[in-house]
């Protein structure tokens, strides 16, 4: 069963763009590589640079003039016990990540944290911005459902979803 988690609450505008990339690499606690990291990829931006990733996702949405409190999409998909290997979860992230490529700026890695439910995980931070016609991504029920069902295709496996942070709309 893979597990695909959609979170929203994406407080603190475009600079959680950069807290959420740097914490796929960074630990914050020591400030060095996270020792479950695996690897990390992207599409439209330059993933190894934290800044100028930063600044690519920014100056897309201040182009189309969407400067605003939800700037990215932030999924999470957890791998459970078939797959056992970084090749594996890596050619899973990179098939899932397609998903995005031809819309929107996509930054995802891997992180290997042996769990009861799995090993492998992937964070997804997708610009809310289309790059090519500067249109807002969707986040409906129908969109994550359309999401999960392209992750089920590419992986063959049982998919699961939830949303996090709706709860954040109602305070």
């Amino acid at each position: 069963m893979v597990y695909v988690k959609m979170i929203r609450n994406t407080s603190g505008g475009t600079e959680y763009i950069k807290r959420l990339h740097k914490y796929i690499v960074i630990d914050r606690l020591t400030g060095e590589i996270r020792k479950d990291f695996v690897y990390m990829s992207g599409y439209g931006v330059d993933c190894a640079d934290f800044d100028y990733a930063y600044h690519q996702m920014v100056m897309t949405q201040e182009y189309f003039g969407k400067v605003g409190y939800n700037p990215l999409v932030h999924y999470m998909v957890c791998f459970d016990h078939e797959v056992k290997d970084k090749e594996k979860a890596s050619r899973f992230a990179s098939l899932i990540a397609d998903y995005f490529r031809n819309d929107h700026q996509l930054i995802w890695g891997i992180h290997h944290k042996p769990r009861k439910s799995g090993e492998y995980h992937v964070h997804y931070l997708v610009n809310a911005v289309n790059y090519r016609n500067g249109t807002m991504i969707h986040t409906y029920k129908t969109d994550v459902e359309e999401f999960t069902e392209y992750v089920h295709e590419v992986t063959h496996c049982q998919v699961r979803y939830s949303v996090m942070g709706y709860e954040d709309d109602l305070k």
